[in-house]
């Protein structure tokens, strides 16, 4: 089934996304609270929206991730 929840419509939403994953990544490892990351990727995707309870859900994800192997 295409179009799902979990799937980019759009190979630039796709590389968006992996964006996204990548600054998480980096400022989990830099310990930086979800606040300063929600920040970050404003100045990063001046454009596209994202919720700060967003960035929190992610960041306890990439966080988890990273610390569960």
């Amino acid at each position: 089934m295409s179009g799902g929840v979990c799937e980019p419509r759009h190979e630039k939403e796709a590389w968006n996304i992996a964006q996204r994953y990548a600054i998480f990544s980096f400022c989990v490892k830099l310990s930086d609270n979800a606040t300063t990351t929600h920040g970050k990727l404003q100045q990063a995707f001046e454009d596209d929206e994202m919720s700060k309870a967003q960035a929190f859900r992610w960041q306890k994800n990439v966080f988890w991730r990273q610390n569960s192997s």
